[in-house]
C-alpha cells in the first residue's frame, strides 16, 4: 500500500528510485547509492546537515561524528558502540580512532553513519 501512496503521489520513477535506496541502505552497500537516489531516501532515515569546515585539518574523529548524528549520548558512548563493532560508517566498520576526512564523502557531501543493524542517519556536509 505504501508503494502504490508513494507511485501516485511521486510517480513510478522515484518510487522505484526510493525503493533502491532503501534495499542498498539496509544491505549495507552504501557505495551503490547515486547522487540522484539522495534526494529519495527513506523518510526514517535522518538527516543532519554540519558545517563542511569540521572536515578541516585532521577530519573528524568516528567517535564526534557519532554524537553530531545523535546515535551516541556522548564521546564515552559513542566509543562504547564502536568497540562493540556497532558502528559503520560508509559501510565500513568504524574504530575508534578512525577519523572522516573530506575524501571520504560520498559525492561531495555525505556520510552515511549506521549503529547497529538499521539505525541510519545521512550526515550533509556543506
Amino acid at each position: 500500500m505504501a508503494r502504490e501512496i508513494t507511485t501516485l503521489l511521486h510517480g513510478e520513477d522515484a518510487c522505484r528510485r526510493a525503493a533502491q535506496a532503501s534495499e542498498a541502505l539496509f544491505a549495507g552497500e552504501v557505495h551503490s547509492i547515486d547522487a540522484d537516489m539522495l534526494s529519495d531516501m527513506p523518510e526514517d532515515v535522518p538527516v543532519v546537515d554540519l558545517p563542511l569546515t569540521r572536515l578541516d585539518d585532521a577530519g573528524m574523529s568516528a567517535v564526534d561524528l557519532l554524537v553530531a548524528v545523535e546515535l551516541a549520548s556522548g564521546r564515552r558512548d559513542a566509543r562504547e558502540h564502536i568497540a562493540n563493532n556497532a558502528v559503520q560508517i560508509n559501510g565500513e566498520k568504524a574504530d575508534v580512532g578512525g577519523v572522516v576526512t573530506r575524501d571520504k564523502l560520498l559525492h561531495g557531501s555525505v556520510v552515511f553513519v549506521c549503529r547497529g543493524k538499521r539505525e541510519w542517519r545521512l550526515a550533509r556536509f556543506s
